[in-house]
């Protein structure tokens, strides 16, 4: 993780807003220093959800034709 990208959550309440909207990189939340959670992009998000479905529906056909052999 880089600094920059890592924030306390005491920070983030203080200035949820500008945090939000200068919102370019993933920011890795900390709570007694220990990550807990990222803040992202919702682009972002949905792009990896949708690589993800895709990538499960590619392992389910592969799957499915292997039992078919």
């Amino acid at each position: 993780m880089i600094t920059d990208q890592c924030i306390s959550v005491t920070d983030l309440k203080k200035d949820m807003n500008a945090t939000l909207k200068n919102l370019k990189k993933d920011k890795f939340i900390f709570v007694n220093n220990a990550p807990v959670a990222v803040l992202m992009d919702v682009k972002k998000y949905e792009q990896i959800m949708k690589e993800s479905n895709v990538l499960n529906y590619e392992r389910k056909l592969k799957a499915r034709k292997a039992i078919r052999k």
